[in-house]
């Protein structure tokens, strides 16, 4: 499997697969939130890169030294009970996806559709030519590297790896690292090496950003839609968050 594959199958676990699962969870308590389904499920697919590095996080503290094949076992165990506790949410997803379906040939849709095709575009354009040349986003995935090849995390003030002398000076947790460091372990099971998913992340997340304004401001008028879609994408500070791999999408969209 080349790095391309790698890509598909981490896309296809993390966002897709482990991504219905959480937003059925979340759907779970659409009741008890008092939220709207298309909204809370955009949130729900959103977490699930968030709860797979929280569980490494953990399982890397407290279980250190594991093969990639048990940390990826741990990461899928605990997202089959969610699935398992989702209850009745799979059947709301499951009703939510087929009206989607149903209504995607509504004109409302078509500017959504036409940004989602943009997104598409860049991403196919950016991720095959642009390495990781970034400053921060280099260091987020030197020390996911050196995660995957120690196996272990542990609290020092002072984070230095003599054996390549990298010093690491993020003021912040591990959970956009740790994505470098879930590829590398899947990557390891299926016998792959690469870094596309990682680096999809921020457009991935932008996405998810448009998704969610685009769905809130749908419930109270379509063109409100389309004109708060475009406020929030056409600065140049967004366009940037599509060409630059960085932490930004992911940390505004679990911020929202």
């Amino acid at each position: 499997m080349g790095e391309w594959g790698l890509f598909w199958t981490a896309f296809g676990l993390t966002n897709v697969l482990f991504g219905a699962v959480t937003a059925a969870w979340l759907l779970r308590w659409q009741d008890r939130l008092s939220l709207p389904a298309v909204p809370l499920a955009i949130v729900g697919a959103g977490l699930a890169p968030f709860v797979v590095t929280l569980v490494l996080y953990y399982g890397m503290m407290l279980l250190p030294g594991t093969s990639a094949l048990a940390y990826v076992a741990l990461v899928t165990g605990v997202m089959l009970a969610l699935s398992v506790t989702a209850g009745d949410g799979w059947g709301r997803l499951a009703a939510m996806l087929h009206r989607i379906v149903r209504g995607a040939s509504d004109p409302a849709l078509w500017p959504f559709w036409l940004g989602s095709l943009a997104v598409v575009v860049i991403a196919v354009l950016l991720l095959p030519n642009k390495p990781l040349v970034d400053h921060d986003v280099l260091e987020y995935g030197v020390q996911g590297r050196v995660f995957l090849r120690d196996r272990a995390i542990h609290f020092v003030r002072h984070r230095f790896d003599p054996a390549t002398g990298f010093y690491y000076v993020g003021l912040h947790g591990f959970s956009f690292p740790l994505m470098f460091t879930w590829e590398g372990l899947v990557g390891e099971v299926v016998v792959a090496a690469g870094d596309g998913w990682s680096r999809s992340i921020t457009i991935w997340y932008a996405w998810l950003l448009i998704a969610l304004v685009w769905s809130l401001l749908r419930m109270a008028r379509p063109w409100l839609a389309v004109a708060g879609t475009l406020t929030m994408t056409l600065p140049l500070g967004f366009l940037f968050l599509l060409v630059v791999y960085h932490l930004d999408s992911y940390r505004i969209f679990l911020f929202s």
